[in-house]
């Protein structure tokens, strides 16, 4: 069921042009990514990184409208980096981009949980941030 409802909210995602709504849908995708196993999550995974990246990387994405919205999918992508790693998609180079819009700054609540998780995870020595390649990244972002 959490991966249908993972679905629907790609789909709505995908069709809404409100910030808003993306905001919602961005933060639901990252809870998703937390509890959907890896296995069932692989189909879904290049289209759920593809919907983020579309608000990340937009041009106004961290206009003073637009900020907030930004830095929520940003916590859902280290949802997704955190427990989906797939070398194909999420390698170390999208961890480390990741990493470099740490710390989130202007959706306090959001950058309090986001900053949390990546405490723990560091703590639990997660393999998908805490390899050679990313520790320097991971401890700036600290």
């Amino acid at each position: 069921m959490t991966l249908e409802l993972n679905s629907k909210f790609l789909e709505i995602f995908n069709t809404t042009e409100s910030m808003d709504v993306k905001q919602t849908l961005a933060y639901g995708l990252g809870v998703f990514a937390m509890n959907i196993p890896v296995a069932s999550y692989t189909a879904q995974l290049p289209e759920v990184v593809k919907a983020l990246n579309s608000m990340i990387q937009g041009s106004e994405a961290f206009s003073e409208d637009n900020v907030v919205a930004t830095e929520s999918a940003l916590g859902a992508l280290g949802k997704i980096v955190y427990f989906q790693r797939d070398n194909n998609i999420i390698n170390d180079n999208v961890v480390n981009t990741f990493l470099n819009y740490l710390p989130l700054k202007n959706e306090e609540e959001e950058a309090q949980k986001s900053h949390m998780l990546l405490m723990e995870q560091v703590i639990k020595n997660n393999a998908n941030i805490m390899n050679e390649n990313n520790k320097n990244n991971v401890m700036m972002a600290l």
